[in-house]
């Protein structure tokens, strides 16, 4: 089990979800962090789900084609899993307007989702 108790539930409605994603993937000045994630496990994968369900319990779950994608805002930080069935092709991303969040929660969030794989 993860130590993410630390991490600030996330109060936002789905339609605000939504709508930060849709503002902050369209802003030219968005940066995105994109990360190749190749060795995911049944474990990873239910470590994940459990940090996300932890964050906020309507994270947008879609897919297709083998591939599926989960999507939460954290702090304005966008985080996007996706798990493909090609696992060299399954990655985890982080988008922001950087003027718009803290470095700090960055470096949290990032450091408790890569710490599953680490883990693993």
């Amino acid at each position: 089990m993860y130590d993410y108790n630390f991490l600030l539930k996330q109060t936002y409605t789905q339609r605000g979800l939504i709508d930060q994603i849709t503002t902050v993937q369209n802003n030219p000045l968005c940066r995105r962090e994109n990360y190749s994630m190749p060795q995911w496990t049944d474990e990873t994968y239910t470590n994940l789900l459990d940090i996300l369900d932890y964050i906020y319990e309507d994270y947008i779950q879609a897919g297709q084609d083998g591939t599926t994608l989960f999507c939460v805002i954290y702090n304005n930080i966008i985080i996007r899993l996706e798990n493909d069935t090609d696992l060299l092709r399954s990655n985890v991303s982080f988008t922001y307007l950087e003027p718009q969040i803290e470095m700090s929660d960055l470096n949290q969030i990032k450091q408790t989702f890569f710490s599953v794989f680490e883990n693993c």
